[in-house]
């Protein structure tokens, strides 16, 4: 079972922010890591979570790379915290999107609404990036009380859950 992220409907011509690089440190990277950082989050497997599945071949393939130079680059950007990448699925999380992208006006609230209950079934086995995800979901002003108290308990219940696993 994959997740579509083509169901996002996002802007063909989605831009980087002009501080995007400013923000992200990009001191810390390579020029290879950089080109990799700017697809993901600009490429057509991106949503308005910054949680998807794409495959290191498909980015190889749209980039024309090497698959062990991606995945070369993929260690790296989590190793400097650009992202956090599941090997088995294949699901990459930007956890720096909602700061680059954030949620501005109550249409885009809604439908972060529904992408995330259409992902959320794939976040059950990594509670780090769920808690990260629902605590930055929760900083916007644009969802509705209904969603914001569903996150609300649901981090509540992760943080439970992950206490009593230590």
């Amino acid at each position: 079972m994959f997740f579509d992220a083509t169901l996002d409907n996002r802007s063909q011509s989605l831009r980087l922010p002009k501080n995007f690089w400013l923000t992200m440190q990009q001191a810390k990277l390579t020029m290879k890591d950089k080109i990799v950082l700017i697809y993901l989050y600009t490429g057509p497997y991106t949503n308005r979570l910054g949680y998807f599945q794409c495959s290191p071949i498909d980015i190889a393939k749209a980039l024309d790379k090497k698959i062990i130079s991606i995945y070369s680059s993929l260690a790296s950007l989590q190793k400097h915290d650009f992202l956090k990448f599941e090997v088995i699925r294949d699901f990459i999380y930007l956890p720096h999107y909602f700061e680059q992208f954030p949620i501005k006006n109550k249409n885009q609230g809604m439908h972060v609404e529904r992408l995330f209950k259409g992902v959320e079934i794939f976040l059950d086995d990594n509670f780090s990036i769920l808690l990260d995800l629902i605590f930055n979901l929760l900083k916007s002003d644009h969802l509705s009380r209904l969603f914001r108290k569903t996150l609300k308990d649901l981090f509540y219940d992760l943080r439970l859950l992950m206490l009593e696993g230590e």
